[in-house]
């Protein structure tokens, strides 16, 4: 936005820096507001941890420009450019400083929006090699303006401000934007010191901004050897912080200082983290129901699912309005009785139901045994009649035929009987 020199401040004999918005960008006004706002805002700050704004102003000829400290070091962003991942201890006291100066800054209404590794530089101060300062105040969203007034929004609807892999889907979608914007650019922040790269990467910008509309991180690569818990109990807190709702994420830069302090110990669970488990919970779970719903195939199974178990319930339903045994026989509970005794009576007058249930099928099959026995005993006797009847016409049949005694005289038999020859 703006060339930046090493001046001496000749009133008070003290090196600055000189930070001059240049004639080119001077001309539009969007840029000429911005490096007003950039000042304003960091001169409402006095946290350690931020970068000190001496005096700003506009000169004679229209120049811009913004008197700050002189720092000496190096920007967060060429130290984790390094090959080498920092180590848990170094990267979690660099980061609970940071969250130092955002809480000051957002007790004062000030949102940074553009939160990154190079917008924090390490220098040393006293004992400390390694002391942090927040930088580039530049797209700050100021609330309230020092006199307690609301200030009202200086980017256009439709215009992104901040840097599109450390913005936050509220802050992507053009909605109102507090704190915890600055919360979720620590979270890609934490994500990028433990894997090494940001958490959603494309070629196309537009692919990047979908990404943390919809995409959860990725699960960090920890090389076949894996790594330390320390580092997994970090990824989990960035996870945290990079919650798609930031009702889930940590309401506050001192909690999630907090809860990088307890990632360090060996015993950080999620009581020691300072999270609410509940809504860690319910977060983990809502990203992985979507993610299986989107999935057509599986809502259809999961439609098809919920329909059978309607219809389970209702038919459990309709039974429990109609028990049984109240059809047939109502069971009187005393209730001077132990539910354990209520429920053995009931068992023992289900069994007596059963049982006489039992009997009387048994003697309804015995009856009907009985008559198809005597039915067919009374076919088998009809039939040996229908067989005697037969034989009887046999005999008759096969009986010889007797001849006819009319022609004999009386007193005299067949035997003697001598056939007389006739003449021809």
């Amino acid at each position: 936005m703006g060339e930046v020199y090493r001046a001496v401040q000749t009133t008070m004999a003290r090196t600055i820096a000189l930070k001059i918005l240049n004639d080119e960008l001077a001309q539009k006004t969007s840029q000429v507001e911005r490096f007003k706002r950039e000042a304003q805002a960091a001169s409402q700050l006095t946290h350690p941890n931020t970068i000190v704004v001496h005096d700003f102003g506009q000169c004679d000829d229209g120049t811009l420009f913004i008197a700050m400290e002189y720092l000496e070091g190096q920007a967060l962003a060429e130290i984790l450019n390094d090959s080498k991942r920092l180590s848990p201890g170094r990267l979690v006291n660099i980061l609970a400083q940071v969250c130092d100066s955002l809480q000051e800054a957002h007790e004062q209404q000030v949102v940074h929006r553009d939160l990154k590794p190079e917008n924090i530089f390490l220098t040393s101060r006293g004992d400390e090699t390694e002391f942090p300062k927040v930088l580039d105040f530049g797209i700050a969203k100021l609330t309230k303006a020092p006199d307690g007034q609301m200030v009202d929004r200086l980017t256009r609807a439709g215009t992104l401000c901040g840097t599109p892999h450390y913005m936050a889907p509220e802050q992507i979608r053009d909605e109102t934007v507090d704190w915890r914007a600055d919360i979720y650019a620590l979270g890609v922040l934490i994500y990028y010191a433990l894997a090494k790269r940001e958490p959603f990467n494309a070629d196309k910008l537009v692919d990047v901004l979908t990404m943390h509309l919809h995409k959860d991180p990725p699960n960090i690569d920890w090389g076949p050897d894996g790594v330390e818990p320390t580092y997994l109990r970090l990824e989990a807190v960035a996870r945290m912080a990079l919650s798609k709702d930031r009702e889930d994420r940590p309401q506050s830069a001192r909690e999630l200082k907090a809860m990088l302090r307890a990632a360090l110990h060996e015993n950080g669970t999620a009581s020691t983290l300072n999270l609410n488990p509940g809504r860690f919970a319910k977060r983990r779970v809502s990203d992985a129901l979507r993610d299986y719903f989107r999935n057509r195939k599986n809502r259809r199974w999961a439609i098809g699912l919920a329909f059978v178990v309607l219809c389970i319930i209702v038919g459990h339903l309709s039974e429990s309005d109609t028990p049984p045994l109240a059809q047939t026989n109502e069971v009187e509970q005393d209730e001077s009785l132990e539910p354990s005794e209520r429920h053995q009576d009931l068992v023992q007058d289900v069994f007596k139901k059963l049982q006489l249930e039992n009997e009387t099928l048994r003697a309804q099959l015995m009856r009907s045994e009985n008559e198809s026995l005597k039915s067919l005993i009374k076919k088998t006797q009809e039939n040996d009649s229908l067989k005697a009847e037969i034989n009887k016409l046999k005999q008759k049949k096969t009986q010889p035929a007797t001849r006819s005694k009319t022609n004999l005289a009386p007193g005299h038999s067949d035997a003697g009987v001598v056939p007389q020859k006739r003449d021809p």
